[in-house]
C-alpha cells in the first residue's frame, strides 16, 4: 500500500521512551505515513508496546531484522528502507520525538518548493528541559561538515526529508559503526542542488547517558570502524573542500586515534592508522608531530601513559 512518507525507526531495548516516541508521531497533522519499525534484537517490552500501535493502526508495522541484515541501525534502516513504500523517506530515532507538525511543514516545503531535500533545526532536551535550541542558520553544507568533524557543532544535516530515488542507490554503510550517519548524509547530500531549511525546531532531540552515541569509547573495535570512517569522508570530500584543512582535521583526529591505540598494545591497528596518518599530513608541523609520535610511541607502549608527549605541534593554518 503506498504512501507519502515512510518513517524507519530502527530500535533496541527501548522500552523506556518508545511509546513517547510513537505517541509523537500518531498525533501528527499529517496523517499519509507509515511508520516501520525494525527490531535488532530487542530482549525488553520494547515488541509488546509496538504491537499495541499496530493493532490500533496499521500505519505502524513491526519488522524483526533478520540474519542477512547486519546487527545495529545501519543494517535495521537498510532493511527498513526496502520494506517501505513511501516516497518520501525519514529516519528516526526510537527516543526521540516528533513536532505535531513536523511532517506537514516538510511535505509543504517540497510541495510548494522546487527543492531537492528538506531539513529543519531541533531542540535537544533532557527529561523536563526543552530549553536548548539548535540549528542551522544558513546552509553551508561543507562548512559546516568541516565543523562537525572538527566538534565545534554536533550536527552536520539535522532531521532531512529524503526523496525516496535520491537514497535508493546508497544507504547506510554496514562496513563501519562510527559516523555512518554523516557518510550516508554526505554522499547524498552531494545528490542535492537545492536544500531547503526550515527556521524552526520540528524534532525534539533527547540528550541522555542510553543513547546511541553515549556508548562510543576508545576499545579497539570502535578505533578500528573511525579509521575506516575517515577514510571514507576523505574520499568523499577531497575534491570538493580545502584539501589541506580537511586533512587537518583529520591528521588531528587520527592522531589522537593513534595515541589510543597505543595504550591499547594493538601493534597492527597502529600500522593502519599510521598509513593514514601519513595520508592526512600536509604541512611541516605535520611531519614534525609524525616525528615526535614514532619518538614516543615506545614510552606510551611500555608504561601505558604519556599523554602530554602527544601534544600537537599547532596544525592551524
Amino acid at each position: 500500500m503506498s504512501c507519502i512518507i515512510s518513517i524507519i525507526i530502527p530500535f533496541y531495548n527501548s522500552e523506556k521512551y518508545i511509546k513517547e516516541t510513537l505517541k509523537s508521531i500518531q498525533n501528527q497533522s499529517f496523517i499519509d505515513f507509515e511508520c516501520i519499525l525494525i527490531d535488532d534484537g530487542s530482549t525488553d517490552s520494547s515488541n509488546v508496546i509496538i504491537q499495541d500501535f499496530t493493532r490500533k493502526d496499521s500505519r505502524f508495522k513491526l519488522f524483526l531484522r533478520t540474519e542477512n541484515d547486519p546487527k545495529g541501525p545501519s543494517g535495521c534502516r537498510n532493511l527498513g528502507f526496502r520494506e517501505s513504500n513511501g516516497s518520501y523517506i525519514q529516519f528516526f530515532d526510537s527516543d526521540d520525538l516528533m513536532h505535531p507538525n513536523h511532517l506537514e511543514k516538510k511535505i509543504n516545503a517540497y510541495l510548494n518548493q522546487e527543492t531537492d531535500l528538506v531539513i529543519c533545526q531541533l531542540i535537544e532536551f533532557d527529561n523536563d528541559d526543552f530549553s536548548k535550541k539548535y540549528g542551522l542558520n544558513k546552509i553551508d553544507d561543507f562548512e559546516n561538515l568541516l565543523n562537525h568533524l572538527n566538534g565545534t557543532t554536533d550536527y552536520y544535516l539535522p532531521c532531512p526529508l529524503w526523496k525516496r530515488n535520491v537514497i535508493a542507490n546508497d544507504l547506510f554503510p554496514t562496513q563501519t559503526k562510527i559516523y555512518e550517519d554523516l557518510i550516508f548524509n554526505l554522499i547524498n547530500r552531494k545528490k542535492c542542488k537545492k536544500v531547503t531549511l526550515l527556521y524552526e525546531p520540528l524534532i525534539y532531540y533527547r540528550r541522555h547517558i542510553d543513547s546511541t552515541t553515549g556508548r562510543v569509547n576508545a576499545n579497539k573495535n570502535i578505533l578500528q570502524q573511525k579509521i575506516l570512517a575517515w577514510n571514507i569522508i576523505y574520499e568523499e570530500l577531497k575534491t570538493d573542500v580545502n584539501i589541506h584543512q580537511l586533512k587537518s582535521i583529520l591528521f588531528q583526529n587520527s592522531y589522537l586515534n593513534y595515541y589510543y591505540l597505543t595504550l591499547q598494545k594493538s601493534i597492527p591497528l597502529m600500522f593502519f592508522q599510521l598509513k593514514y596518518l601519513f595520508l592526512f599530513s600536509s604541512k611541516s608541523e605535520d611531519y614534525f608531530n609524525m616525528i615526535k609520535l614514532l619518538i614516543y610511541t615506545p614510552i606510551t607502549f611500555i608504561f601505558l601513559k604519556g599523554y602530554s608527549l602527544y601534544k600537537l605541534k599547532s596544525t592551524h593554518e
